[in-house]
């Protein structure tokens, strides 16, 4: 299940920002991303979240091409644990722009991950035995590139790194952190 709540967006600035960057195409993608994500198409799921600029940087850092670093970022998507559901709330999107004019958004996220735990796992931490499901509350940000829309996870310290060795402009800027909640 996926859920986009409609744009009624705060500020009339804020608003007329997006408006020169797409507001439609921004909401497209994230209809787009969140698809993706129900039927699990990692592909699609790549090229939404991972900017040129991104996988250039990781493929440097890591001494390989681009090609092998978005098929190692979809094998990565491929294993990670079940997402049942997930939404992105546009009610609540803050726009920002950068000192060097860069437009971008924040968009609040939440999804569901059911984790399947085998007898023996975490036993020291947790008497479980079973699936186990998580509601993960974090923000994307949205990124205008030539003519498309990315979201961006800057949920963890290391996606904000990432992020900010791509986009130096970003440097300064601070996101909030995912917060991880257990549900059973």
């Amino acid at each position: 299940m996926f859920i986009v709540t409609s744009a009624a967006y705060a500020a009339a600035d804020e608003k007329s920002i997006i408006a020169q960057e797409g507001i439609s195409a921004l909401e497209n993608t994230v209809q787009n991303f969140l698809m993706a994500v129900e039927s699990k198409d990692t592909k699609t799921l790549v090229n939404i979240s991972a900017p040129p600029e991104i996988v250039t940087q990781i493929a440097t850092e890591f001494g390989t091409d681009e090609t092998t670093v978005r098929r190692e970022l979809e094998g990565v998507l491929s294993a990670e644990n079940v997402q049942r559901s997930s939404s992105i709330d546009m009610n609540a999107v803050r726009v920002r722009t950068l000192r060097d004019g860069t437009h971008f958004a924040l968009l609040p996220s939440e999804t569901i991950f059911e984790v399947s735990l085998d007898e023996g796992d975490f036993d020291e931490l947790m008497d479980v035995d079973g699936p186990m499901r998580f509601r993960v509350e974090s923000t994307l940000l949205a990124l205008r590139g030539k003519n498309k829309w990315y979201l961006v996870g800057v949920g963890t310290p290391q996606e904000v790194a990432t992020l900010k060795r791509a986009f130096p402009s970003f440097s300064g800027m601070k996101f909030p952190e995912e917060a991880i909640t257990p549900l059973d």
